[in-house]
Order: C-alpha cells, then structure tokens, then sequence
C-alpha cells in the first residue's frame, strides 16, 4: 500500500466565507452547497413542469412509488412487499416523502415522490462533479463552466426530473469516482473504502453497478501493485488488500440482496427468471426491438455507438486527448488518476450496456448511455487541468517571450475546443432524445411536454401519453365507489400499480405482494372475492395468465361487469376489465 514517490497535490483552497474557525459569525453556504441548491430547485421546477403542468409521468418511476406504497398502505403492509425483481433503493428512498401524501396527494397518486428523489439525487450528482474538478485542480471561472455543462444537459436535466433511477445512480458512481481518486492521490485508506460504499450503494439503485464495481477492483488492484514496495509476492497480497477493501462493500450488498430475495421469495435473482423482470420483458418485446436497433453485431454495434455519439458528439477525440494529457502529466497525479477511474467506472458501465445489448439482454434505451455524460465532463475536466499544467510549466521553465506565448496560445486553443466539444452536446443530445429510433423512450415524453405546452401542436403524441394511466384511475375511481371491504379485489400489480395508486381506498385491493396472493389467485370463489380486475392482452398479467379464458367464458368463476378504455392492448396502460366472482349467467 506504499507509494513509490511523493505525490504532487494541490488542494483547491477552500471556498467558503468566514474561513476563520474561531469566528462567531454564522459563514454563508460554500460554493459547493450553492450549486447543488441551485440545480436542485431547478430540477424540481423541470419535475413540476413535467408531472405537474403538463401529466407527463414515466411509468417505471410511478411504479418505484407504488412498490414503496404497499410497504405502508396495503392490506398487508411489510417490508418485503417492497419487491425483489428491481434494486430496492429508490422505493426506500420514496418512503419517508410518502406519509405527506395525506396532505399533498400528488406525491402518491401521481408518483411525485420518485420526482423529488430523482431532484434530490441529481442536484447531489451535480455537487459531486464539481468537486472532482475541484480535486483536478481547476480554477473556480473553469470548474463552474464545466459543472453547468453538465447539469444542463437535456439527457440529465430529463432523468433529474422524471423520477427514473438513473438520478441515484449516476450520484453514487460520480461518489465512487471522487473518493478512490482521493486513494491513488493522496493515499486516503477512507477514501477506498467509501469508494466501495458508494459502489454498494450504486448496486442497490441499478445492477449495471456490478460492471463499474469490478472496473473500479481491476484498477485499484494494479495501481496497488504497481505502487506497493515489497518483494512481488507480498505486492500481490497488497494489491490483494486493497482490492478486497473495494469489493467488500459491493459483495455485501450484492449478496444481502440476493439472500433476502432467495429467503422471501425462493430466488436469489428474480430479474433474471421472474415473468416481471428485464429478460422477460425483453423476450416479450424482442420484436419490436430488433426493429429498432437493427440484427447482427454490426448494425445492434453501431445504433449503440450511435447513441453515444447523439449524447456527446465529442466523446471519441475527447477521450483520445485524456488518454495523451494523461500520459504526460503524469507528475500531476489528480489528472491520470481520475482519468483512469473514469474510464473505467463509468466505460465498465457502458461496456456492459453494450454487450447486453448485442447480446439480447437489453431493450437498447437510450438511458443505459447516459453515463457517458459525466465521463465526458470528467475526462474534459482532466484535460483543463493539463492545460492549466502546462502553462504553469511554460512559466516556470523561463521559455523564451515567443516560445512561451506559442504554448499558451496552444494550450488556451486546446481548451477551448474542449469546452465547445461538451456545448455542443447540449443541442445535439436533444437532437437524438427527440429521434424517434435513437431516443425510443425519451422521443414520445418530450413530444408530450410540448405538446402539453403548446395548445397549437399536434396534440396526438401528448395525448397518448398523458392519458396513458386513464382507464387504470377510472377503474380505481368506480371501485372507490362501491365500498368495498378491504381485499374484495385481485389485481396483479405489478402491472396495475396505477390503479392502487389512484385508488383512496388501497386496502380494497388483494395484490401480488400480499402474502397470501397465490392462495387468492387459487381459488377467489373460495375465499370470497368480490371482483377481478384484469388488464387486456397484458402478457405479464397474474391474473389473466391463472384464467386465459376469461374474455370468453369468464373461466367459470366470473361475469364481465365493466370494461375501462379502449380495447387497445398494453401492459399498464391498456384498457381493463372487471369480473364480479361467481359463476357466470348462462
């Protein structure tokens, strides 16, 4: 765990007033707090516009707040109903914002709580960034610059606004960047293991985490290697050492996950084999897939790479230069240090993203490429720093009046480019979330946003999608109305959450996470169900699945009483039916 040499380091003077500790004066918020206070009323204005002004709401964010719901609100409310099939932090995080629902509805029924959080994170991913630039050594006019760059591009201000989890997400990678760069810097033994906290953290937010997790082991392991001075033997039980610090904290929450799933619901991975997870809903939706992202490694390859380059442009000679600034500023060690970690936390992501992708694991969303974003921020951050580096040696080595202006005007040219290479994201991106082929679920929500702000606009898009949870709230609304006693309904909610949610009486509703839901879905004759309520041509419905006769003969055991929407099919937002249980008229 020794170095082989001192290291250069230059801390960034604090910023904040009153430095004085014996002062009695109360010191005003330093930069840091200001701009994560900044971006966090400015992304929960975007979430108000965006669920709010216009009904726009994303379908996986509601259900995030529907499974931290039935924790507190259903008929058998416990922990473990907060599900095993998706990482549990972001219904965790949801759950204390809940119980103020009964004074602001609009954080349940509309899911707004998973808007606050996805704020919340992405302000807190926006302090991260300039913290790491303020760690490469960046002067405060260029760090700002590049912070805003960040967090005014369309891809995060959408994903701090939408409630999705890419928002917590990002915040813990960006925190695993920042602290095991505080390691390879300056030796901090705390800065590796809350680098691996964070990498933990980020499990229980996203699985792609596991891929950033073993990045961040892999390079930590050979930086420890190389650095340790011991017979190579004992370097290897160092790097040893070290590594196993990193993983730890990600085997420990990788591992309490799955032991609490594989104990409550009898598999330790049930995004993998459950009919409600990611490779089923990819099996499901392979079709229309494939006709999005092309056949074959080459074009599924490229509408990937395509992807990428729609969200940084820039992002290949960008990469390219890091790579070169790196290798020659290595006496400045914050720059490679934080370029290698970047690379390889947040490429490791990407990587992945990719091979499941060509592999047929993955619905290619452009989402799952949104870490190349703060890649690019970092990577450009790194060659600043150079750039700031290398004028500073010009002046130190006493160069000659033109041989000096020639590398200042140089290295101010290499800046520059740098700084419009990530400005030019910002059009660009939205250019490619608002393609229909690239941006496949970003494209339909951004043309509900202006349609829902422009009255004139073609309002087809923005209608689809702000009355995507209609029928489900109308079936909610007329089974309020009926008085029901608590558990008179079945519903499969993983694909009604909707419904629950719209619901004023939750507890009229026999869910997939109550405990005795299969015995219900057995026999609801028997146990003197009052209804069903099934959702039309769902092929991940619990309910429509144990009786496919249904539509046709009520199976036996129900009579259609009501029919909510359109005939169209489509999980969670598709037209329902109602049965009342007992046998149907003949």
């Amino acid at each position: 765990m020794g170095s082989t040499g001192p290291v250069r380091w230059s801390p960034v003077p604090s910023t904040e007033a009153g430095a004085d500790r014996g002062s009695a004066r109360i010191r005003s918020p330093g930069e840091g707090a200001l701009v994560v206070l900044l971006a966090f009323v400015g992304y929960l204005a975007a979430a108000a516009v965006l669920v709010l002004g216009a009904g726009v709401i994303q379908p996986d964010a509601l259900s995030r707040v529907a499974n931290a719901s039935y924790v507190l609100f259903s008929r058998d409310p416990h922990l473990a109903a907060i599900g095993f099939v998706w990482n549990p932090l972001p219904s965790l995080l949801e759950l204390p914002l809940l119980p103020f629902a009964t004074v602001w509805p609009v954080l349940l029924r509309l899911g707004f709580a998973a808007n606050v959080v996805s704020a919340v994170s992405m302000a807190l991913a926006v302090g991260q960034v300039r913290g790491i630039l303020a760690d490469l050594g960046l002067r405060r006019a260029v760090r700002l610059l590049l912070t805003a760059l960040f967090a005014l591009h369309p891809m995060i201000v959408a994903y701090a606004a939408n409630g999705m989890s890419e928002a917590p997400f990002l915040l813990f990678l960006l925190a695993a960047v920042r602290q095991l760069g505080r390691w390879f810097t300056l030796g901090s033994i705390r800065g590796l293991a809350l680098g691996g906290v964070a990498l933990g953290i980020a499990y229980l937010v996203r699985y792609e985490a596991a891929a950033a997790a073993l990045g961040a082991v892999g390079v930590v392991g050979l930086e420890a290697y190389r650095r340790a001075v011991v017979p190579a033997r004992e370097r290897l039980y160092a790097a040893a050492a070290d590594a196993v610090v990193v993983f730890a904290p990600v085997a420990l929450a990788v591992g309490s996950w799955a032991l609490a799933s594989w104990v409550i619901v009898g598999n330790p991975f049930e995004t993998f084999v459950s009919i409600y997870g990611n490779s089923s809903q990819v099996a499901i939706g392979s079709a229309d897939i494939r006709a999005a992202t092309g056949q074959g490694l080459a074009q599924v390859g490229g509408y990937a790479v395509r992807q990428i380059a729609g969200l940084e442009p820039s992002i290949a000679p960008l990469a390219i230069v890091a790579v070169l600034v790196a290798l020659r500023r290595r006496d400045q060690l914050a720059i490679p240090a934080l370029t290698v970690l970047a690379f390889a936390i947040f490429g490791s992501v990407l990587a992945f993203a990719g091979w499941a992708l060509v592999t047929g694991r993955l619905a290619g969303w452009l989402r799952y490429q949104i870490v190349v974003v703060p890649l690019a921020v970092i990577l450009a951050g790194a060659v600043a720093a150079a750039v700031a580096a290398a004028v500073g040696q010009a002046s130190r080595d006493g160069l000659a009046r033109r041989d000096a202006f020639v590398r200042r005007l140089a290295s101010t040219a290499l800046l520059l480019a740098t700084i419009a290479g990530l400005a030019v994201a910002l059009p660009g991106a939205t250019g490619a979330m608002r393609d229909p082929v690239l941006g496949r679920g970003e494209a339909a929500y951004l043309a509900a946003l202006e349609a829902a702000l422009d009255p004139t606009a073609d309002q087809g898009a923005g209608t689809a999608i702000r009355d995507q949870f209609a029928s489900g709230m109308a079936a909610a609304g007329y089974l309020d109305s009926l008085d029901l006693p608590d558990g008179a309904v079945l519903l499969d909610s993983a694909s009604g959450f909707a419904v629950v949610l719209a619901s004023g009486r939750p507890r009229q509703f026999a869910i997939t996470p109550d405990r005795d839901f299969r015995e219900l879905l057995a026999d609801p004759v028997t146990f003197g169900l009052h209804y069903l309520l099934v959702q039309v041509d769902c092929p991940l419905d619990a309910v429509a699945r144990r009786y496919p006769t249904l539509a046709s003969d009520g199976a036996g055991i129900a009579t259609l009483v009501r029919e909510f929407g359109s005939a169209s099919p489509g999980c969670y937002t598709g037209a329902w039916r109602l049965y009342r249980v007992g046998a149907p008229a003949t």
